[in-house]
């Protein structure tokens, strides 16, 4: 058995400390660091769980490091399939379910064909069997063979609930009847709520309200231990997600860390009679917490998208495009494609070369279009890149919009020596209405008008003579390109055929380019999915309130290595893309991750400067990083904090989403009102052209902004519009309280 440092030992054995980073790096720096010093299985394991919920949002924190604690759990386990409290020990049922919980939450960073996958879902097996075969009448004892306990039963119920045992199970259903039956559990009623909260609903079993009032109750009472606020705040985020009030209780976790001399920070209870330190449990479920609410989606999509990420900006060509495969000549359409959705990648890293190849690349392509006399894609990918990054000035806009309307055919459409095509008049209306053509042109009007009379399915190549007219087989990119163009100058009901059909070419796994030929009433063809096919009809779809998203990113997670391997950066860009839950929304989580990594300028508006430099000096803090404080002029090209009134800005410019109306005591948000107080205060997402902007709108009073970002909880505002006021109790010496609520 390992000895039991101290605390202060742990500090002074870590490698000394150099610089400020983000809170995740330092406290599962922490936690990487101390693992030598963990001397119980539930230490490793809340450790793990920690790490876990961390990886891909701490900078310094790799799949390496995870794979330490799942090696150390490994070694544990004992040959019945249990752990016990110290390596080597007896198994029971509690320290069983914690490393349970622990390994379930990771298993999916690995690849199932690797060993460390399989060895996980072995231990996970028979832990489980474990689990289940130490039940006893209607619950859990410590050890086999003994009388259920309160604590081994909640531990059982939480870890079985993780792995897919619900409420539909007669053993679990009795276990829930014995834990409400309990008078005296054992442990201090902090840990009992927490745990229950989290055992039921884990399980699907259904939450009383008057317990998850307890434990706000609890969480905010002053002698609970920092441990115990820790283990609440995570109970609560599964139980109610990230909201206003998690959002702020995050906030408190995270203001009560300690941080030694070397800069490693950590968490730690106050030295009270019969209360210990317990850091490195503390630590974790602190970590935990700040994990949790930091995610935008799981940690093995963020870990697989930062994967996808490394290869895409490593296959950047030196002259600052990209193509298909990495080492081939940069090509248009895959640098289109990579460029639209980089900033996935939170990273503006490589944008400008490209824009440079970009632009020296349009001569050529003007040229071979006038050589051709047609519309080429790789011409009308170059115009999206540039009018997508404000590169063409005025006079280059009509230029090529000349250019374009010059390529009609005599029929006043685009297409080849087969005559007009339902691609390159798609290309023409997409190129068209980036340059700023208005969708009320004639050219584009009748290139829609077009289209529509032509198929009332797919569109594919198009034959047309001077005695008939016909499509080909009809091809789902053609209809992709198409029902891109026209998604901008169209209602949902003119398109619904064509929506239609392109969903009946799904197969079980995704689309392919055509899904069946048929010849005399004989299948003589069967089509293969295709991975960007089907990332951009899943992305397409949801424009219109389809979702495929869940099904194809569970094909992805399945397919990573092979997705990797590939290295197709048409593929890598669109896949990431179908990553992110929300790709057409800003919120605010967003605009942070943009802010953090981007950088940004502190702006206010007449009248706000005080406010505005302590906004200013509260993000240097959170972000550890310097950052210009001036007055409003106008948005230019940078990111933007901006400190104002509630009707100094028309909100709705810069979010279409978000509707900020002030109508004498009442302020309506997204049509919703709320009671106009001197301090309410709206935090909003917003952009301009390829910028992004946090607004910070108040009413008189900046006390409700000055909360917000010296706590911190604005980090994990998950919304693209957030609205806060003081509520006021009726007993007059207690504190009024912050209060607010995500909107849209």
């Amino acid at each position: 058995m390992k000895r039991i440092f101290s605390l202060i030992l742990i500090l002074l054995m870590i490698i000394p400390y150099v610089s400020a980073v983000p809170i995740l790096d330092d406290s599962t720096r922490f936690l990487i660091e101390g693992k030598d010093y963990m001397d119980s299985t539930q230490e490793i394991s809340l450790s793990l769980m920690a790490l876990g919920s961390s990886y891909s949002i701490a900078e310094n924190l790799t799949k390496e490091n995870i794979t330490l604690f799942v090696e150390e759990l490994l070694e544990r386990q004992n040959s019945d399939g249990g752990w016990g409290y110290y390596e080597g020990s007896i198994s029971n049922v509690v320290d069983t379910s914690y490393a349970v919980i622990a390994l379930k939450r990771v298993i999916d960073l690995y690849y199932p064909n690797e060993d460390i996958y399989r060895k996980i879902s072995k231990a996970l097996e028979n832990g489980l069997d474990f689990i289940s075969g130490s039940y006893t009448l209607n619950g859990w004892g410590y050890i086999p063979n003994t009388l259920p306990e309160f604590y081994p039963t909640v531990m059982a119920l939480w870890a079985l609930g993780e792995n897919g045992y619900s409420i539909e199970d007669e053993m679990i259903k009795d276990a829930i009847k014995y834990l409400e039956n309990v008078t005296k559990p054992g442990l201090r009623e902090e840990e009992v709520v927490a745990l229950k909260i989290l055992a039921y609903n884990s399980v699907g079993y259904s939450v009383e309200d008057s317990l998850i009032e307890k434990a706000w109750g609890l969480v905010k009472a002053e002698n609970s231990t920092i441990k115990e606020k820790a283990l609440l705040t995570y109970a609560l985020l599964n139980y109610e997600g990230v909201t206003f009030e998690t959002a702020k209780m995050v906030g408190t976790i995270e203001n009560l860390n300690e941080r030694y001399e070397n800069g490693f920070l950590y968490w730690a209870n106050e030295p009270e009679a019969l209360v210990e330190r317990e850091a490195l449990q503390t630590s974790a479920l602190a970590t935990l917490d700040i994990g949790f609410a930091e995610l935008g989606i799981s940690p093995v999509l963020l870990g697989f998208s930062r994967e996808v990420c490394l290869i895409i900006k490593s296959s950047q060509n030196p002259d600052g495009g990209w193509s298909y495969l990495p080492k081939y000549p940069s090509n248009e359409i895959a640098t289109y494609y990579v460029l639209a959705n980089i900033n996935l990648c939170f990273s503006g890293g490589g944008i400008d070369e490209a824009l440079d190849w970009a632009k020296s690349r349009l001569p050529a392509n003007q040229e071979a279009v006038l050589k051709e006399r047609r519309l080429l894609p790789r011409y009308v990918y170059n115009l999206l890149i540039l009018a997508k990054f404000n590169m063409l000035s005025e006079e280059e806009k009509h230029e090529n919009i000349e250019l374009i309307k010059s390529l009609k055919l005599q029929d006043e459409l685009w297409g080849n020596i087969l005559g007009p095509q339902p691609k390159e008049t798609a290309l023409a209306i997409k190129a068209l209405l980036a340059l700023g053509v208005s969708q009320e042109d004639p050219d584009i009007q009748k290139a829609k008008k077009w289209l529509l009379s032509i198929s009332d399915g797919g569109w594919g190549a198009y034959v047309q003579s001077r005695y008939y007219s016909y499509m080909t087989t009809p091809e789902v990119e053609t209809t992709l390109e198409v029902l891109e163009a026209l998604s901008r100058i169209s209602t949902k009901e003119e398109l619904q055929p064509h929506i239609n059909w392109l969903i009946n070419q799904k197969t079980d796994i995704g689309w392919p380019n055509v899904k069946t030929i048929y010849f005399y009433n004989v299948l003589v063809y069967t089509g293969e999915p295709r991975t960007d096919l089907t990332a951009r009809a899943v992305n397409l779809l949801s424009k219109f309130g389809y979702n495929y998203r869940e099904d194809f990113v569970e094909w992805i997670l399945d397919h990573r290595e092979e997705i990797k391997d590939k290295q197709n950066l048409l593929e890598a860009a669109l896949v990431l893309r179908a990553l992110y839950p929300s790709p057409d929304k800003i919120d605010l989580w967003w605009i942070n991750k943009v802010l953090y990594n981007e950088g940004f300028q502190v702006v206010y508006t007449p009248g706000k400067y005080y406010t505005a430099r302590f906004v200013q000096t509260a993000l240097e803090n959170h972000f550890n990083k310097t950052y210009s404080l001036s007055e409003f002029e106008d948005f230019e090209e940078s990111n933007y904090v901006v400190v104002g009134d509630l009707d100094d800005f028309n909100i709705s410019k810069y979010n279409p989403a978000v509707s900020i109306e002030v109508k004498n005591d009442v302020v309506l948000v997204n049509g919703r009102p709320y009671k106009l107080q001197d301090y309410t205060t709206i935090i909003i997402a917003g952009k301009y052209e390829h910028n992004y902007i946090m607004f910070v709108l108040y009413h008189k009073n900046s006390k409700a902004v000055r909360e917000i970002f010296s706590s911190g909880m604005f980090k994990y505002f998950r919304s693209p519009v957030v609205i806060s006021w003081y509520k006021y109790s009726d007993v007059p010496w207690i504190m009024p309280e912050l209060v607010g609520e995500f909107v849209g």
